[in-house]
């Protein structure tokens, strides 16, 4: 599996764009991207987060893409654009527009691919599992 798909500096740069095409909305929150490959199996990521976790939105994509259509590269910033299309509407529709926790097929400009999300406090989950696991260490 190939980590960094995308070039580093490509991926700040994709950042960077989107926290300011976006900025009127974030209130304290950020996006990251990530972009891996395994195989013919394209993965890309695109998490909107503040800095302590208590929010967390990761909008996970994955695309099996045929090397004679698109490479790796451009099957990643495809899908980092449809999700950067989907942070749009769910700006606009005041945050309610939710996708799958599970994994589904998506179409967009004639192409499947499969998406998921779920919003989480990753500080609140933290702290549970530390707390379970000091309980777990006193029995």
């Amino acid at each position: 599996m190939n980590k960094n798909l995308l070039p580093q500096a490509l991926e700040v740069q994709l950042e960077e764009l989107l926290n300011k095409k976006h900025a009127i909305f974030l209130d304290k929150r950020s996006f990251t991207i990530s972009a891996s490959e395994d195989e013919s199996v394209v993965t890309s990521s695109v998490t909107l987060r503040n800095k302590d976790d208590s929010f967390h939105y990761p909008i996970e994509t994955r695309l099996s893409y045929d090397p004679a259509e698109m490479t790796a590269q451009q099957s990643a910033v495809f899908l980092i654009d449809y999700i950067d299309l989907y942070f749009e509407q769910y700006f606009e529709e005041g945050e309610d527009l939710l996708l799958p926790i599970a994994w589904a097929k998506h179409n967009y400009d004639a192409v499947e691919f499969e998406i998921r999300g779920q919003i989480r406090n990753k500080c609140v989950e933290d702290m549970a599992d530390r707390l379970l696991e000091n309980s777990t260490q006193l029995n």
